[in-house]
């Protein structure tokens, strides 16, 4: 996948996500763009910054994202480089 075609997202764990989903989450996210997302952690947040395109986040969304998943909120994001 050329990096035209992806875009930066920021993707926020809910506050009960336990470290092994967090871990899964982000090692799917990983090999759906075959490479590194940038762990986020603060007092404030949990997450993660990963580079994905169009298709490869509506899988990840339906892997991650819902009310069994650990994901809080994904939003597309330029603020953060990887």
């Amino acid at each position: 996948m050329s990096p035209m075609n992806e875009k930066r997202y920021l993707i926020v764990f809910k506050e009960s996500a336990t470290p092994e989903a967090k871990t899964s989450c982000m090692s799917h996210a990983a090999n759906l763009r075959g490479g590194h997302v940038k762990e986020i952690k603060n007092k404030l947040m949990s997450g993660f910054v990963a580079s994905l395109s169009d298709a490869d986040l509506v899988e990840f969304k339906s892997a991650n994202f819902g009310d069994r998943g650990p994901i809080d909120f994904i939003e597309e994001d330029s603020a953060f480089s990887i």
